[in-house]
């Protein structure tokens, strides 16, 4: 038999457990006649039992103990499955969740290893093998937000990451639409963020910087002046990779070449403001050039050698401008002949030409001579107008007049002239 109260094995006909102490009851007879027998045995087991107790209390549990009659718990075996299959199904319940929870771990292993392996592809330019992972481990997990998004973004990286290798092989009938195609997915790049956008702005940058270098290599070649080459240079300096600056170099070499021919010939001509202003216009866009140092100091040196030249050129025509309006304005009339005679009729005749030695031409031309007699002594004057009115410079004009001879009229002498500068 057991305890009924912690399931201990007794001995047969035990009265108390020996482990924990609890009274035990009768344990009822199946066979035929035990609804007899029990009534019998209930009977006789509450007078032993309550015999038993006053023992007890008397402190004669030990002794006593082995004198009670066994005590039998009805259904014992009833009542150890009532809460046996309850902890059975529990402990099933909890090893299938548990298998359950460990296959969904791996599930979420497996998922998190693949999402890892897709962004490390993407992170190395793999895009599509990313994609790859990211669906398989969307086959698990469906609903997976980080896997959803970074499909979606992967898709539309893709895209971009297809039209700029579009632009791989360029011809150069196609560089201002493909620069178009570029710039435009920049654009795009621009609102986006992560490091597969961040990557293929990169790309961008790199195929825009590719074909603006193809463009003019294939261009500046045709060029023949610094004002053509200039936008060229300054379009390349906005990229800093070796294959512009090497570009670059190449259209430096050839400005500095335009210009030290230019200003050479510039200077030649006497153009030394225009030839140094050529100069300094390509020495403004290129670091350093000691040809064109070279030259620029040559043509300073020969522009202050011909100011000087000029200088003095000029104060030599001014002080010869001087002294021909000093003779323009005193000595522009020289009288060349003068003849006087005393005609027939009694008329003393007074007749002469002149030249203007001025370097202008002039009008207005009068002669004033004294009219003397014989001892020199005046007795008259006289205004001689010269025809023509306009003489040229270096050309002659005549005056002549008469008047009445009262007999002492004998010569004549010039005293002044007047004319007007035209």
């Amino acid at each position: 038999m057991f305890c009924s109260q912690c399931g201990v094995e007794l001995l047969p006909d035990s009265k108390f457990c020996n482990h924990c102490g609890a009274a035990q009851t009768l344990q009822l007879d199946k066979s035929p006649d035990s609804s007899v027998q029990g009534a019998v045995k209930s009977s006789s087991a509450d007078s032993d039992l309550s015999a038993s107790i006053a023992e007890i209390q008397s402190g004669k549990l030990e002794s006593a103990a082995a004198d009670l009659p066994v005590l039998l718990t009805p259904h014992k075996r009833g009542r150890i499955w009532h809460w046996l299959l309850p902890v059975c199904s529990l402990c099933l319940v909890a090893a299938a969740g548990y298998g359950l929870y460990m296959h969904q771990m791996k599930l979420n292993k497996q998922v998190d290893q693949f999402l890892a392996e897709g962004e490390s592809l993407v992170r190395d330019g793999k895009l599509m093998e990313g994609k790859d992972k990211f669906e398989a481990a969307l086959a698990w997990r469906p609903e997976h937000p980080v896997l959803l998004n970074n499909k979606e973004l992967l898709r539309d990286a893709i895209a971009l990451d297809d039209l700029l290798q579009a632009t791989e092989n360029a011809e150069s009938d196609d560089f201002d639409q493909t620069l178009k195609t570029i710039r435009n997915v920049k654009r795009d790049l621009k609102a986006r963020t992560g490091v597969v956008f961040d990557q293929l702005s990169a790309l961008a940058d790199q195929k825009e910087e590719d074909i603006v270098i193809k463009k003019v290599s294939e261009s500046y070649p045709e060029k023949t002046s610094v004002r053509e080459l200039s936008p060229l240079l300054r379009t390349l300096r906005a990229y800093k990779s070796e294959k512009s600056g090497q570009v670059m170099k190449l259209i430096e070499q050839k400005m500095v070449e335009i210009a030290h021919n230019q200003a050479a010939d510039e200077a030649d001509e006497k153009q030394f403001g225009l030839a140094l202003a050529t100069i300094d216009e390509v020495l403004g866009m290129v670091p350093i050039s000691s040809q064109l140092e070279e030259l620029r100091s040559d043509i300073e040196q020969r522009k202050t050698s011909f100011e000087q030249a000029e200088q003095q050129r000029i104060q030599q025509a001014l002080e010869t401008a001087a002294k021909e309006d000093e003779k323009n304005r005193t000595a522009a009339v020289e009288v060349l002949e003068l003849e006087v005679y005393t005609d027939e009729y009694g008329y003393f005749n007074i007749e002469g030409s002149m030249r203007n030695n001025a370097t202008r031409m002039i009008s207005g031309v009068i002669v004033y001579v004294d009219i003397l007699d014989s001892e020199g002594t005046i007795i008259d004057s006289e205004e001689l107008y010269v025809h023509p009115d306009y003489i040229e410079a270096g050309g002659e004009g005549r005056f002549s007049s008469y008047l009445y001879n009262y007999g002492n009229m004998a010569k004549v002498r010039v005293t002044s002239s007047e004319w007007q500068l035209i």
